[in-house]
Parts: C-alpha cells; structure tokens; sequence
C-alpha cells in the first residue's frame, strides 16, 4: 500500500476512518403528522494514521513536514494507492501531528500519529 500525503511518501502501520455525517434537522408537517427530517450535506470523513520513520534526519522528516503543514492551514493532497481493498485520493488538512522519539539504543527511529480531515 502507497500512501502520500503532498509531497512525502508515508511509511503508515494503521489507517483508521472516523465519519460523521453533516447536515441539518428540521420539522415537516407531511400527511397530517410531524415528521423530523435530515437534511445531508456530506460526510466530514477523518483520517487518523500511525507512522514510523527509520534512520531518516529530522530535516526530511514527514513528520516535521505534517506539523508545518498544519501550522500553514495548507491544503494537501491525500492518497492511498495500490490496495484492492482501500483507496483514497482527496484532498485535507492536517490536523494534529504528534510525534514519539525512541530514546534507547543509537537508531533513529521515531512513530507518530497524524490526524486528517477532508478539505
């Protein structure tokens, strides 16, 4: 699986979706009753991804180009490729970005967690 987010090639251990949908209630009165009815507009889909980089300097890292991104509001491209069962390819913001250093031994390997939501 391929997963890109602008411009960095993601090495992503979990991808979870949350959903929710968007829209507003309102009253009819339809055939002599009271209905309440939904109006949708969308669905607000957000991605929540678990990362890893190895041996890479914190000057190319995904991670510290999520948390800038974030910082800048920027619009991204988002996609998921190279998988039957999922693909995504839209367009978000980046939300939050938190980032675990490895403190034991002399690798450079560090985790994080981005968190996306749809343009």
């Amino acid at each position: 699986m391929n997963v890109t987010l602008g411009v960095k090639t993601l090495t992503v251990r979990r991808i979870s979706l949350d959903w929710e949908v968007k829209g507003s209630l309102y009253d009819a009165y339809e055939e002599g009753a009271y209905k309440r009815k939904l109006y949708t507009l969308g669905l607000l889909r957000k991605w929540t991804l678990d990362c890893i980089e190895k041996d890479v300097a914190w000057n190319d890292s995904a991670a510290k180009y999520a948390e800038e991104k974030a910082a800048a509001g920027e619009i991204l491209q988002f996609t998921v490729s190279g998988s039957s069962r999922y693909a995504i390819d839209t367009k978000v913001y980046v939300l939050a970005c938190t980032v675990n250093f490895e403190t034991a031994g002399t690798q450079n390997i560090r985790t994080f967690t981005i968190t996306l939501q749809e343009a």
